[in-house]
């Protein structure tokens, strides 16, 4: 009986550890933006040196995706740091829902606030 229960508490203490390593997620802990994060991004901006109504957005939750910005707006956040701020010129295209900002250039100045955790969205 004695050997028994000692056999059974080594394999429950055997298979925590086992378990415990392979249950562990990793930190997140990336800094730096690629495509397909979703990330909170603040960002003005400005047509002629002014800014536009609804160019504007403060920690605005966003997926680096292609089709859901204006062509260049994403390709300028990806490679940017947590922290960073940087000017991202871009060209509103044809088909464009707001027709009087369609072929007018833009210069947007993006932070990147933040890279939300991809376990944290599902």
């Amino acid at each position: 009986m004695k050997y028994w229960i000692l056999g059974t508490l080594a394999v429950v203490l055997i298979s925590l550890f086992i378990f415990s390593d392979t249950n562990t997620p990793e930190p997140f802990n990336r800094t730096i933006a690629e495509y397909g994060d979703e990330v909170v991004i603040t960002f003005v901006g400005k047509i002629d040196g002014e800014p536009f109504e609804g160019g504007s957005a403060e920690h605005m939750p966003a997926i680096l995706r292609e089709e859901n910005f204006i062509p260049g707006f994403v390709e300028g956040i990806v490679g940017m740091e947590v922290g960073e701020t940087k000017e991202v010129p871009t060209i509103f295209p044809e088909g464009y829902h707001v027709p009087e900002l369609i072929g007018k250039e833009a210069i947007f100045t993006i932070t990147l606030n933040e890279i939300m955790d991809p376990e944290d969205s599902s």
